[in-house]
């Protein structure tokens, strides 16, 4: 197994991704820190040119591995880490190929396609991405960048973890836990990495089916969640955590995990669109959703949740904006 994520590289990673991304602002509203009873900080990640935080680690992983002898580059992604290769290959010339399933939001695989990378659809439920991928890599004399399962691009999402990090020691208060969309758990494994040694509590969110590092961690080992249906949370649905992720959670002390359903994640879209004006996608909202359905305890403590994406499709962002 690779080396694990360390608060070294984050903090190395942190001072290049500065040459593409500006650091996301924590937000907070008065009124709903009334409503909650405690400090609620949102960390903005949607404010990106690709509009989600994965764009930290694939720079992160291009930086250290491929800008000083340019190759093809290829990404399996349901949307954000490939939208953020495929932004990151336009602007260095590279060629690319983007491997996403066919039910990825359309705004997604648009962006995709208008950074001039090359789409590969496939199906979910029958076809292996990563088998595609290599494929790929072999036919074009390529390089795969895991979307999570990868120490560089681990260490490049750890600097969300840098960041709020700078942020809350600058205004003099302390961060109580911080809550995570998990999918793979990159992004989870390097927000835990950079809190190694603090009394900060970093909190995984999934949604049911998809609970692979809820399941991973209870078991010890990487355990596989069933899936089997579909989700508005697009962003989070790999069947298990990687080896690399489980085990960095383990070693950054996460000790659980917390489960939301989709009438929580609509709820928390409505609630950071009417207090905060921010159009966000339903896995971006999964942090704010656990602290809303009870499943987090906001009350007198301060709570960070990381908003991680905002490409949501206009007309089911409408829908959950009008309720339905």
């Amino acid at each position: 197994m690779q080396p694990l994520p360390t608060p070294d590289g984050i903090i190395a990673a942190a001072q290049a991704v500065r040459e593409v991304v500006q650091p996301m602002p924590l937000l907070e509203n008065p009124v709903l820190n009334r409503r909650l009873g405690g400090r609620l900080l949102l960390k903005t990640e949607i404010m990106h040119t690709s509009g989600a935080f994965k764009i930290r680690g694939a720079y992160t992983w291009l930086k250290r591995n491929l800008l000083s002898a340019p190759r093809p580059v290829i990404a399996c992604s349901s949307g954000n880490h490939g939208l953020a290769v495929a932004q990151l290959a336009q602007r260095f010339g590279l060629d690319a190929t983007i491997v996403t399933p066919a039910d990825a939001p359309k705004v997604k695989k648009q962006g995709i396609e208008d950074a001039g990378a090359t789409l590969i659809v496939y199906d979910r439920a029958r076809e292996n991405r990563e088998r595609i991928a290599q494929q790929r890599a072999q036919a074009t004399g390529g390089v795969v960048i895991h979307p999570f399962d990868d120490v560089d691009v681990i260490e490049g999402q750890g600097t969300v973890g840098d960041e709020i990090m700078n942020e809350a020691r600058a205004a003099g208060y302390t961060i109580d836990q911080i809550a995570v969309p998990c999918g793979g758990g990159g992004l989870t494994a390097g927000i835990a990495t950079m809190f190694i040694g603090h009394s900060t509590q970093v909190i995984p969110v999934e949604v049911p089916d998809f609970d692979g590092m809820a399941r991973s961690l209870k078991a010890g080992i990487l355990t596989a969640a069933p899936g089997g249906r579909s989700s508005i949370c697009d962003g989070v649905l790999p069947l298990t955590p990687s080896a690399l992720t489980l085990v960095s959670c383990q070693a950054a002390d996460v000790q659980h995990t917390v489960l939301i359903d989709e009438v929580a994640v609509r709820a928390a879209v409505r609630t950071i669109f009417t207090y905060f004006h921010l159009a966000v996608e339903p896995s971006g909202a999964m942090g704010l959703a656990a602290v809303l359905a009870g499943k987090i305890d906001p009350c007198n403590k301060t709570t960070v949740v990381v908003c991680t994406g905002g490409n949501v499709d206009p007309a089911l962002f409408g829908s959950i904006i009008n309720g339905n």
